[in-house]
């Protein structure tokens, strides 16, 4: 026979004196109530919970519980239903005291009756009452609700005799009849279709015998409503009744024009070109379509062209009325787009046309090749014959800076005639103060900021007098760009001043199509230096350079003091540094970087290899730093004790 499996099992009580330890996992039930523990192996069994729910006969969630009990009703937690069944087209129905038992009403699947007065239902869906729908008298209006499983729709039948329609617009609609007709009110307009025959509208159109709507000679009920001309033709037609309403004019008998008012909401207005267009009202907005093309007035209050690009209005970023802004179809970067708006500020009547982020999307006014641009980096750039504009080495650009530096594209100016460089708009001095606020006595100070003028950049240094205003108005730094006369305000605590300023004279350097610079003194300069003495094979001849001299011995070797400087090649001679006693020391031989300096009382011998041989040498000017150039010339005559000196200062 098959094996059985028994688990440990006695009452309740015996479980609970001999308390055992069951081993990890072990079941353990009690037969009196049919409740089962199972051991962990250290707790007694009366430490241990039942497992789940082991009482068949109850349901338990939390605190609450269904029962069966064992005479066959079933206990929920407030009822107690019965133990058998009904019989047929019984209903449960309660006492009020928690018994729910079987009982029968007085109503079929079909009908409600009350008395001798019944409301049936049949099988095709009507509905169908003894007389009236009525309210009780003094509660309220009659409501009839329908819903499609989204949306509830209401009509109210008044107290007043109004009838009021489901609200699908701003405004509820009702319909009245009394006496004035019957009357429409729509959105607090109202349409009465009065006792006299006429139609009395809210705005332009009323008549009681004026207007003649007919359908004469048209054939089929289906044909809509004429309105026929003077002419005969057709004036206004609204369509049949299953399609779209049309208007159609034609004026003194020639082509009619019709407007089709669309089923699916669309506006479709007379062909008069190669395409038909079309006007539509929907969730994108205001759409017009005309030949294939469409625009649409989005809600997000931009226009969208047939190709994808926008024109949008939104706040100006100058604080002053709104910014237009001009979306092109196919950008890679969301600032590519064009910005237009009024100015602010204190920059008189202007415009301005920007990208959408200066700093990330440069404008660019021509193409890739010809343009003025503004680029990323805050500078202005013009190029020419530039495809590459992004990348050096192409074309011909001119740059100015946003640190205010101009670079050519060659790093030169060209020009057919003489070139001027003009410097101005330095301020010089404050000419007089215009007008001035109290206070300055406890307000006065230097480097104060200023507004106002053409330029940028001056502050000033505020005194008061003995009555508070001010005394003086000097130029601490005086900045650059101004005009002669510019009106200029300062500020400093809560007291003010208005003055103007005289500027420093423009000064000018031409550089002369011949080559020549003139300076603003008028000087005409062909060279970076100007001879300021020269001598031949004098006997002792001295060149004073400043405090700086040059003595020249009976061999023609020049002597120098308290001077340095650079010697240049070409030469082939010795650079000998005198010891002031009984020779020379050779320091450089036809070495074009050789540096030396003098000491004082000291001299410097060149002897010269060949006639023609020449050196140059450049001094500074340890006391006064002017810079000269001196240049010995070996003669034809006499290399070694002939030659030629030439001392120039540098300009």
């Amino acid at each position: 026979m098959a094996n059985r499996i028994q688990l440990r099992r006695d009452t309740s009580a015996n479980w609970a004196t001999i308390n055992p330890i069951l081993a990890d996992g072990e079941p353990g039930l009690e037969i009196d109530t049919n409740k089962i523990k199972y051991g962990d192996g250290t707790h007694g069994w009366v430490s241990l919970s039942y497992s789940g729910n082991s009482d068949p006969t109850r349901l338990l969630n939390g605190s609450y519980s269904v029962t069966l009990t064992s005479d066959g009703h079933v206990l929920f937690p407030n009822y107690r239903f019965p133990a058998a069944d009904g019989t047929s087209n019984q209903v449960l129905q309660t006492n009020g005291s928690g018994v729910v038992s079987w009982g029968t009403i007085n109503t079929t699947t079909d009908q409600l009756v009350n008395g001798s007065y019944t409301v049936a239902l049949n099988s095709s869906g009507l509905l169908t009452v003894p007389s009236i729908i009525d309210s009780t008298a003094g509660t309220g209006a009659v409501t009839i609700n329908s819903n499609d499983g989204a949306t509830t729709r209401t009509w109210t039948f008044g107290t007043g005799g109004d009838l009021t329609l489901p609200q699908t617009g701003s405004g509820a609609a009702s319909i009245t009849s009394g006496v004035n007709g019957l009357s429409i009110t729509a959105n607090s307009h109202t349409w009465e279709f009065a006792p006299s025959g006429s139609l009395v509208v809210p705005g332009a159109i009323q008549s009681t015998n004026g207007i003649v709507i007919s359908n004469a000679g048209v054939v089929g009920a289906t044909a809509g409503i004429v309105l026929p001309s003077n002419t005969g033709t057709t004036a206004v037609q609204i369509g049949n009744t299953y399609g779209p309403i049309q208007l159609a004019a034609a004026a003194g008998g020639g082509t009619e024009l019709n407007w089709t008012f669309g089923t699916d909401g669309i506006l479709i207005l007379p062909q008069t070109g190669s395409g038909a267009a079309s006007i539509t009202s929907g969730t994108n907005g205001l759409t017009i379509v005309a030949n294939s093309h469409t625009w649409e007035f989005a809600p997000t209050n931009s226009l969208v062209l047939p190709s994808g690009g926008t024109v949008t209005e939104s706040t100006s970023p100058s604080g002053v009325g709104n910014t237009i802004t001009f979306t092109p179809f196919g950008g890679t970067d969301g600032n590519q787009k064009l910005l237009v708006y009024p100015g602010g500020g204190g920059e008189g009547n202007h415009l301005h046309l920007t990208t959408g982020a200066l700093g990330t999307t440069s404008l660019f006014l021509g193409n890739d090749a010809q343009y003025i641009r503004t680029r990323t980096d805050g500078a202005m750039v013009i190029g020419t014959g530039d495809t590459n504009p992004e990348t050096p080495g192409y074309g011909h650009r001119w740059v100015f800076g946003p640190d205010g530096a101009v670079t050519l594209p060659a790093n030169t100016f060209h020009t057919n005639n003489n070139l001027t460089v003009q410097t101005s708009g330095i301020p010089a001095s404050v000419s007089g103060v215009n007008y001035s606020s109290g206070s300055w006595d406890a307000n006065q100070g230097t480097n104060i900021s200023t507004t106002g003028g053409t330029g940028s950049g001056l502050t000033v240094d505020v005194t008061a007098d003995v009555s508070g205003y001010v005394g003086s108005v000097t130029i601490h730094t005086p900045g650059n760009g101004y005009s002669d006369g510019d009106v200029i305000s300062a500020s400093n605590g809560s007291s003010s001043v208005q003055f103007s300023i005289h500027i420093l004279s423009a000064k000018s350097w031409t550089f002369g199509a011949d080559g020549t610079l003139t300076f603003p003194d008028s000087t005409v300069q062909t060279s970076a230096y100007y001879p300021i003495r020269s001598g031949f094979n004098a006997s002792a001849p001295i060149v004073q350079i400043d405090n700086a001299q040059f003595s020249f011995n009976n061999t023609g070797n020049p002597t120098v003091a308290a001077v340095s400087g650079t010697w240049e090649g070409p030469w082939t001679a010795d650079a000998k540094i005198w010891d002031g006693t009984s020779s020379y020391v050779t320091t450089s031989y036809g070495n074009p970087t050789a540096t030396w300096t003098s000491i004082a009382a000291y001299g410097i011998g060149v002897t010269f290899g060949n006639p023609g041989d020449q050196v140059i040498a450049h001094f500074t000017d340890n006391s006064t730093g002017h810079l000269y150039r001196v240049s010995w010339f070996a003669s034809a005559s006499s290399v070694t004790t002939n030659c030629t000196i030439i001392v120039e200062k540098l300009i």
